[in-house]
This record gives structure tokens, C-alpha cells and sequence, in this order.
């Protein structure tokens, strides 16, 4: 009877509450643009806004000629944004419309990324290896080891067919006039003021990876000919531009390309590769669709804000001008108007006057509905400032998700000017290499770290200098305290236990300041001294018991009950069969 009571009740309060938001909704004033509930019409809302919409003719690919046929759990090789010269096995973990998130597998959601269906930088399974790429396999697979048919087995998973992809051939043959190990002059990305010493390091079809000399492979970038951000040898000095040289020049006056050029044994790369397109043509206050950089799921109605070169301001409308942003003009993350009601990607509307009020409900950020986190998409939603992506404390900061590969500074030793190998034009491998010359300060952005390799054969000398250090540093500690203890003793024949809050308190000082590094060298010694101090009690006590190996279950279980804290497990010992010396 309670039971149906209950019941009863939840459904009246389910009724009520459900009456109480529908009548919001009827209470909320609807917008001139809106169709239906909470549809959008483009048609309305440009005659509401007496503004145009972007022709289509101004987008790269406009619209998809083919439907999505990507199914969440297929499996594929992708190039890493962050880290382009990398290609890994990555599988499809959303699907929202002609756009899906890719998963890279072994690692956690946070470094999840969205691409389009038809983007250039996924390849189907086995890819890599027919076109002589090295493929980064899973994290806990080794790339010798690494086969798709026995992982896709084990995974219990299939590979996306190939003719789901748009690049059919992703062939290394490139039709241009770029070769493998050319010099040329190229733009920073991350820094567009910043014109540096490049080479190309990688090619697939018409399009070139872009490598800064001494400088990390996480600022490479893929472009083609018709990029405005590459340029060939002397653009700088013919267009009066500073030309960042690699690190290990003191300053740009010192760079010759000549000289450079002969000592890395490589060639320019011929000024007929470059073909720099015009500018697309956007004009501001035009509308569009664009993703959200902040939450890589959403795409919203937006407009062009300004126009700079080859690139175009991005406003969301409705949104405070501090969410502007600028995108390369031919950038896969906008889109025409309709875009997004054609491929059956959900669009967020413009931003509403009464949604600019904080809700007492979700995320108290104005404009924010709690989708979306800072920490990637490991979560899917938030519900306060800290974790928001558009709060104001968290607009600017880039790195909010940890690098995938690069871990912390001092564990990671400086990428190097190029190895013998680059030299040599073979390009394979990582870059490892040493710090600046001695007396040179380094020029431009400064290279990132990399992981020590502690199994290394060089890192044996070093570690046994520092075993020796710590041996001797031992031995004058034993010999201080032994000379300590034996003046104890010969003042006083007998000496009573360390009592339970002795140990306790240099158990939380052991822990505290255990005398060691928290993190030591594998190689090293762990400074044990200092633990040993309460121990010298005991083992007086085990010599006169004689040889624990011969003890039994009752001599052990007296000596357990003689250390502090161990009296209640004396009585385990006693009852098990099996707890003689030898066990113990």
C-alpha cells in the first residue's frame, strides 16, 4: 500500500514539474528566426538581420557530395593535429552528421579531436605500411610487433572501409616541385610574425610537411603549393622581412643561406614549387557557420568580424566580442549557411538576450549551457566556472589538456639542431640532438623537451657516480650511528622498545621527508639509513633467538608481538600450521 502511494505521488510530482517547464517554454518569447519549437531558419533570421550569408563559392569543399558512412568503433590510421608528423590508430567514437570524433586508442579521451568525413588526414587501415610511413601503434604495442589483423581480431573491432576515405591514393609520389629535404622560408603558425628556416621533412600527394630547422616536430604543419604561408629561399631578404634562423645561430646576421645550405648538403626548394593562392574574397558582416573552437562538438550561427590576408575574424552572433577568434580563410571548420541542415549536424543559434543571464541551474557562465569541458572530451558536460570552457579565466589558456607524447620538463632532454641523418636527407627517426653551442644564445622559439631514455648505455656512467656518492654518504652514516648506539649501550646494559607513538611519528616523518628523492633514477639506491634506526632493537633480539629459518610458530609469533603495533597478529601466527621460521 506504501508502496503504491509513493508511487502515486511521483507521478503527480512528475505531472507538475512537467506542466511548470512547458509552461516556461510558453512564457519564453520566441524569437523572429525560430521554426517550431526550437528550430532555426536561416531565411529569417538574414531578413531579421537585414545581412547576407558568405557565397558558397568563397568555401574550399562547400557541401559533401556523399553521405557519412563512418560507424562509431571503426579503425583507421590518422595523422595527430598536435603532433603532424605522426600517423596513428585511431577509431570513431561520435558521429554527429558529416562530422565524427576520432579516439586515439590506448590514450584517454581528453585528446579525442573532430574531423570531417572527408578529410585528408585519415587513411584506411594498413595505409602506413604500403606507403612507407611510420605508424604509431596503440600505447603498450610496439611498432615491430604492431599487426592489424591480429589487433583488430583481439579488439574485436573492424576497419572502416576503404572507400569511405577521400584520399584514395595518399600516395608519397608528390606531382609538385618539392623534394624530400628542400630548404625554403616558412611562416610560424603558431606565430605569425615569425618567418624561420624550414625544410620538407614528408610528402603525400600534393601536399608537404613542413619541418623548422632545431626546432620540435610539434610545430610542423602539412601545406601545399598554394599556401600563403611558405615561401621560397630570399623571400625575407627580398620583401625586407627578419628571417628566424635555427636555434643555433646568435642572431639572424649571422645566417648565410648559402653557407647553410652547403653544410647540411641540401637544395632550395625551386621558386616555380610555389603557388600562393589569392585571398577567398570574405567581406565582413557576412554569416556563416563555423565550429566552435572551445567546445569541438558545436557549430554555431557566426559572422565575419574582419578580414586580415588569408584569414577571417570569427564572431558568434550574439556572443561578447572577447569569443572572437581568427581562422585560416580556408579552414574545414566553416561552413556555408545550410551546411549543417544538409549533412544533419545540429546548429547552436545565436546567443539570446535572456540567455546572457547566469542559470541558477547549470553552468553559471553567461551563454553557457554546461556543454563541453576543459579538460578535453574525457567529460561531456560541466556545471561551474572552473571547469568551463568560456569562462573568462579559461578563454586563454591553451593548455588546459596535457601533451599526448610530451610529458614534463625535467624528465626531457632538448630536441637538437639536425641529427647526421637529416643531414644525410634520410629524415627518419626522431630529431634527437644537444643544446646550443657554448657561448650562443639560441634565436626564435625554443625547441620542446623530450623523455630521457634512462635504458640507454650512456646513462650507466652517470648512474654509477651517483651509486658510489650515495654508497659513501651510507657508509659515514652507518658508522656515525653504530658509534652513537654503542655509547648507548655501554651507559645503560638494558634499554627498553621504541613505544608505538615513536614509530608512528617517524613512520609519518618516513613518508613526510624520507630522506630521498620521491621520484629516484631507477638506477640509484634508495637512502634506507634513516628507516633503520628502530630496527636495531629488534634484530639484537632475533641474534639472541638465534637462526629465524629454524624458529618456531611460537618464536615467531613472540617476536611478532614484540613490535609495536603487530601484538594482534601475534595471534595469527600462533593458529596457522604453517608459520615456522622458514615461512616467516
Amino acid at each position: 500500500m506504501n508502496c503504491g502511494v509513493i508511487q502515486a505521488v511521483e507521478r503527480v510530482v512528475g505531472t507538475v514539474c512537467a506542466r511548470a517547464d512547458q509552461t516556461l517554454r510558453h512564457d519564453k518569447p520566441k524569437m523572429p528566426w525560430q521554426v517550431g519549437k526550437s528550430g532555426f531558419s536561416w531565411c529569417k533570421y538574414l531578413d531579421h538581420c537585414k545581412a547576407k550569408g558568405a557565397p558558397v563559392k568563397l568555401f574550399k569543399d562547400p557541401f559533401p557530395y556523399l553521405k557519412n558512412g563512418f560507424k562509431v568503433g571503426m579503425k583507421m590510421e590518422g595523422i595527430d593535429p598536435d603532433h603532424p608528423s605522426f600517423f596513428c590508430v585511431l577509431s570513431v567514437a561520435d558521429v554527429q552528421g558529416y562530422r565524427m570524433r576520432l579516439h586515439f586508442d590506448g590514450y584517454p579521451d581528453n585528446h579525442d579531436f573532430w574531423v570531417n568525413a572527408d578529410s585528408m588526414d585519415i587513411f584506411p587501415a594498413g595505409w602506413c605500411e604500403k606507403n612507407n610511413h611510420k605508424l604509431q601503434p596503440p600505447k603498450g604495442y610496439l611498432p615491430s610487433s604492431f599487426n592489424w589483423g591480429s589487433y583488430l581480431k583481439m579488439s574485436r573491432s573492424q576497419a572502416a572501409p576503404r572507400n569511405l576515405f577521400a584520399n584514395k591514393t595518399g600516395s608519397s609520389i608528390c606531382p609538385n616541385a618539392f623534394r624530400l629535404g628542400m630548404k625554403l622560408e616558412a611562416v610560424d603558425r603558431k606565430n605569425s610574425s615569425m618567418v624561420c628556416v624550414a625544410t620538407v621533412s614528408d610528402l603525400i600527394d600534393s601536399r608537404i610537411l613542413v619541418h623548422f630547422d632545431s626546432w620540435d616536430k610539434m610545430y610542423d604543419y602539412w601545406a601545399d603549393p598554394t599556401s600563403p604561408y611558405i615561401h621560397p629561399v630570399g623571400w625575407c631578404k627580398e620583401h625586407g622581412h627578419k628571417l628566424t634562423p635555427p636555434h643555433t645561430y646568435k642572431s639572424s646576421n649571422e645566417f648565410s643561406w648559402d653557407i647553410h645550405l652547403r653544410e647540411t648538403k641540401s637544395s632550395a626548394a625551386p621558386a616555380r614549387a610555389f603557388k600562393q593562392r589569392p585571398s577567398s574574397g570574405f567581406r565582413r558582416g557576412m554569416r556563416l557557420e563555423c565550429v566552435d573552437p572551445w567546445v569541438t562538438s558545436l557549430i554555431r550561427v557566426s559572422t565575419v568580424e574582419d578580414v586580415k590576408n588569408h584569414q577571417v575574424k570569427i564572431r558568434f552572433d550574439g556572443w561578447p566580442k572577447e569569443y572572437s577568434f581568427w581562422v585560416d580563410d580556408d579552414s574545414p571548420d566553416i561552413h556555408p549557411i545550410g551546411w549543417c541542415q544538409k549533412t544533419g549536424h545540429v546548429l547552436e543559434p545565436p546567443l539570446e538576450d535572456s540567455l546572457t543571464a547566469p542559470d541558477s541551474v547549470g553552468c553559471p557562465t553567461p551563454g553557457c549551457r554546461g556543454v563541453g569541458h576543459i579538460k578535453g572530451h574525457k567529460y561531456s558536460s560541466h556545471n561551474n566556472t572552473l571547469n568551463c570552457p568560456y569562462a573568462p579565466q579559461n578563454l586563454n589558456k591553451d593548455n588546459m589538456v596535457p601533451d599526448r607524447l610530451i610529458g614534463k620538463p625535467e624528465n626531457y632532454e632538448c630536441l637538437s639542431d639536425q641529427s647526421e641523418q637529416e643531414k644525410s636527407m634520410k629524415l627518419e627517426g626522431s630529431n634527437l640532438a644537444g643544446r646550443p653551442q657554448e657561448g650562443r644564445n639560441p634565436v626564435g622559439r625554443p625547441p620542446k623537451w623530450r623523455r630521457i631514455d634512462t635504458s640507454s648505455e650512456t646513462k650507466l656512467p652517470m648512474a654509477l657516480d651517483n651509486v658510489e656518492i650515495k654508497n659513501e654518504d651510507d657508509e659515514k652514516d652507518r658508522k656515525r650511528k653504530k658509534r652513537r648506539i654503542e655509547e648507548e649501550d655501554s651507559s645503560s646494559e638494558s634499554k627498553p622498545l621504541a613505544s608505538s607513538n615513536d614509530v608512528q611519528h617517524e613512520l609519518h616523518e618516513a613518508v613526510w621527508e624520507p630522506g630521498y628523492e620521491p621520484n629516484p633514477d631507477s638506477n640509484l639506491p634508495s637512502f634506507w639509513v634513516k628507516h633503520s634506526i628502530y630496527l636495531s632493537d629488534y634484530t639484537k633480539q632475533v641474534a639472541s633467538l638465534g637462526n629465524p629459518v629454524s624458529w618456531s610458530e611460537a618464536e615467531v609469533a613472540r617476536f611478532v608481538a614484540s613490535i609495536p603495533g603487530c601484538e594482534s597478529k601475534a595471534r595469527t601466527f600462533l593458529t596457522q600450521k604453517y608459520s615456522s621460521g622458514m615461512v616467516f
